[in-house]
C-alpha cells in the first residue's frame, strides 16, 4: 500500500475524506440493520444516558464523576462513527439514531448543569431550541426525501458544547459558560448551513421534477 493510499485511507477513518464513503443520501435509502456494531455502540451510550441522570439526581452538584461519565458518553460519538466506517456498517437507523442521541445528551446534559446553578437558564433554553429546531428540520428534510450531510462546522460545534457541558458538570466556573456559549454560536451557525443546503437541494429537486414534467408534456 503506496503512502498515498494509507494517508487516504487515515482520512477516511477519521471522516476528513468522504468522497468514498456512502452518500447520506444512499444510507436513508437503504435497509434499518439494527444489529450493526455502530448502532450498539448508540445503544450503550442511551443507556449511559439513564446512569447518567440517576447519578445526577444522587450527587444534586457538579462532581468529576458526572463529568467524566458525560465526557464518555460524548466521546463515544467518535467511535460509533469510527467504526462504521471502519467496518462500512453504515444504516438508515444508525443514520436517525446517531444525531437523536447527540441531541439528547445535549439537553440534558444542559438541564443538569441548569439544575446545578452550573450554567445560566437562558442557555441551556437557547441550547435546548436549536437542538429541537434540528430534530424538526431534518425530519422535515428526510420526508422529502432529503438526506443532509454532517458539515465540519457542525462536527466542531457538538466539541466545543460537549466540551464545555462536561467542564461545567465538573466545576461551576465562569469559564464552561463561555465555553458553552462559543459551542452553541457555533451549532446555530452550523443550523444556518443546513438549511441553505437543504433550500438549494429542494430548489434542485423541484427543477428536475419540473425539467421532467416539460421533456414528457413535449414528447
Amino acid at each position: 500500500m503506496s503512502e498515498r493510499t494509507r494517508r487516504r485511507r487515515w482520512l477516511e477513518l477519521l471522516g476528513v475524506d468522504r468522497s468514498r464513503l456512502p452518500r447520506a443520501d444512499e444510507i436513508a435509502a437503504g435497509p434499518l440493520r439494527p444489529l450493526t456494531i455502530p448502532n450498539i455502540v448508540d445503544y450503550l451510550r442511551l443507556a449511559a444516558l439513564a446512569v447518567f441522570v440517576v447519578l445526577a439526581v444522587v450527587y444534586a452538584q457538579p462532581s468529576p464523576l458526572l463529568a467524566s461519565l458525560f465526557a464518555a458518553i460524548g466521546l463515544a460519538d467518535f467511535f460509533d462513527g469510527l467504526l462504521a466506517r471502519l467496518t462500512g456498517q453504515f444504516s438508515r437507523l444508525g443514520m436517525l439514531l446517531d444525531p437523536v442521541v447527540d441531541r439528547l445528551l445535549t439537553v440534558v446534559g444542559g438541564a443538569v448543569a441548569l439544575a446545578m446553578d452550573a450554567l445560566p437558564w437562558w442557555l441551556v433554553a437557547v441550547a435546548a431550541t436549536r437542538e429541537l429546531a434540528t430534530v424538526t428540520l431534518a425530519r422535515y428534510a428526510l420526508a422529502r426525501g432529503l438526506a443532509i450531510e454532517v458539515n465540519t462546522l457542525g462536527r466542531v460545534a457538538v466539541a466545543v458544547t460537549f466540551l464545555g457541558l462536561a467542564g461545567a458538570l465538573w466545576s461551576a466556573a465562569d469559564v464552561w459558560t463561555i465555553v458553552v456559549a462559543i459551542g452553541v454560536a457555533i451549532s446555530l451557525a452550523a443550523t444556518g448551513v443546513y438549511v441553505l443546503h437543504g433550500l438549494r437541494r429542494l430548489a434542485a429537486q423541484r427543477h428536475g421534477r419540473n425539467f421532467q414534467t416539460k421533456t414528457s408534456s413535449q414528447t
